[in-house]
């Protein structure tokens, strides 16, 4: 099991479209066989800084769903609205 924190700072103003855009992302990998979890949220405080939380069965399904073409095709849009993406987190549930 792989539990992975990811956040970023979309441009000024641009944090809505950067959260609307990764929840594409989150309803294509609804059924992706691996995933358990994809959830965009947004700090109320910090509308333009988006954070994704993802559960995975295994790093091996998370590459898997990189390779997905709907996924594929949203990523460098995703990166357009992005003003800085901080190194992802993975996590090892213990309970």
């Amino acid at each position: 099991m792989l539990v992975r924190l990811a956040h970023g700072t979309a441009q000024p103003g641009r944090g809505g479209d950067l959260a609307a855009l990764l929840a594409q992302v989150s309803a294509i990998l609804a059924g992706f066989d691996g995933c358990e979890r994809y959830e965009v949220c947004r700090r109320p405080d910090a509308p333009d800084e988006v954070w994704v939380v993802e559960r995975w069965r295994d790093a091996e399904a998370m590459r898997g769903s990189l390779e997905l073409p709907a996924v594929r095709e949203l990523l460098p849009r995703a990166r357009e609205l992005m003003a800085e993406w901080a190194p992802a987190v993975d996590l090892e549930p213990l309970a």
